[in-house]
Formats: C-alpha cells, sequence, structure tokens
C-alpha cells in the first residue's frame, strides 16, 4: 500500500535509490514524514552550511559532490539535505534528506528519499557557497 500517490512525472515524494520495492518505499516514506514534521528553524540555527574543515569525518568537498546544501541536528538525530544540483524528471525532486544518529559516526547515513520542496516545518536557508 503506498502512502501517497506516486506520480513518476512529479512526485510529491519519491524514494531513493528509485526503483524500489513498495514495502521499503512505505517505510522510507513514513521516515520520511516521521522527519519532516519536526520543526527545523534557520534561526537561531539548526540548518548551517558546511564548515571549510569538514564535517562528520569527510571534508567539505564531499558533501558537495553529494549535492548536499546544509546540515541539522535535530532530536538526536544529525540530517543532511541535498539539494540535486540536476533535478525535474527524469532526475530526482531538488531536495533529499539523509540521517543518522548524531552519537552514531559508526553508523551509515540513511537516505528517506527525495521531494520537491522542503516540509514547512523547515526554514532552509538560500544555499550561498555552493
Amino acid at each position: 500500500m503506498s502512502l501517497y500517490r506516486r506520480d513518476a512525472i512529479s512526485p510529491e515524494w519519491e524514494p531513493a535509490p528509485w526503483p524500489m520495492g513498495r514495502k521499503a518505499a512505505d517505510e522510507q516514506e513514513r521516515g520520511f514524514h516521521e522527519r519532516a514534521i519536526k520543526p527545523v528553524a534557520w534561526q537561531p540555527i539548526p540548518w548551517r552550511s558546511f564548515p571549510t574543515e569538514g564535517l562528520f569525518g569527510h571534508d567539505k568537498d564531499w558533501f558537495l559532490s553529494a549535492d548536499v546544501a546544509f546540515f541539522a541536528s535535530v532530536d538526536g538525530e544529525d540530517l543532511l539535505l541535498i539539494q540535486n544540483l540536476w533535478f525535474g524528471w527524469p532526475d530526482p525532486p531538488e531536495w533529499g534528506l539523509v540521517s543518522r544518529p548524531t552519537s552514531g559516526s559508526d553508523v551509515n547515513w540513511r537516505h528517506w528519499g527525495h521531494f520537491p520542496e522542503p516540509p514547512a516545518a523547515w526554514e532552509v536557508p538560500i544555499a550561498t557557497d555552493r
């Protein structure tokens, strides 16, 4: 069962990677929506640009090569907000989200899919140095 209409041309949310089985996509979409309703405000910061010296064991170039625009730490979880340089059909929607527990430097990042607009609960700054 799909949680929402998954339009192949203009989806409101798209699993990553695409295509993905329905059960796995539903689980990923639920995880996205759990995070999408958490307020992540720009002031007084949680979405931040990456420091030149890097973060999470990676240098800034690693994040730029993965199209990661911002990071935040919310409710014990580190979030990476992806802003795809190439987006729209047939490419994924503009935005994506990955996360891992804040204390989980040995844990792999988990992808929560792609979406055309950041959730309303998030205040996303404008990328200035990409």
